[in-house]
């Protein structure tokens, strides 16, 4: 089940603004509440293999509640289906922030698919290596889903 979703693109943006570690977030707010596993994000090209970690955060801080994590994701051109690893439940009308450090150097980047006409979720990039991202960069709907497997199926979720 979707927790999240924003299927449409019109335009890419180049994740390469700093060495390694760069870092970036964008917002979103969740639909329905569970624990998150997966996040599919759509690349539209890469240059060199990129290598990302990312995280789900309650703000764009690395030091704010983290709700799932992947490290070391080595990102294709198309749709990339990324495994979260389990941590707790997010909250249907809350904000959320995808957090991605790009580990990998200035010639290893992605440009990430967003939609030009959704001007719902602000994206940040950082200004120096190794720092939060804390500065503006534009406000437009990445190209992702935030979900859960269908393959687990609970009964209950304790919130």
């Amino acid at each position: 089940m979707d927790l999240y979703a924003q299927t449409t693109s019109d335009n890419n943006a180049t994740f390469n603004f700093n060495g390694n570690t760069d870092s970036y977030a964008w917002s979103f707010v969740a639909s329905f509440s569970w624990i998150p596993d997966q996040l599919t994000l759509e690349v539209s090209s890469i240059t060199g293999t990129p290598v990302c970690e990312f995280y789900i955060k309650s703000d764009k801080f690395y030091f704010s509640t983290t709700y799932a994590t992947a490290s070391w994701v080595t990102l294709s051109s198309g749709s990339n289906v990324i495994t979260m690893t389990w941590g707790t439940p997010i909250i249907a009308g809350d904000p959320y922030w995808i957090y991605m450090s790009r580990t990998s150097n200035t010639s290893n980047v992605p440009s990430i698919a967003y939609d030009s006409t959704k001007t719902n979720y602000p994206v940040y990039r950082a200004t120096w290596i190794w720092v939060d991202p804390d500065t503006l960069w534009f406000t437009n709907d990445i190209r992702m889903t935030v979900s859960w497997l269908a393959s687990f199926n609970p009964r209950i979720l304790f919130i």
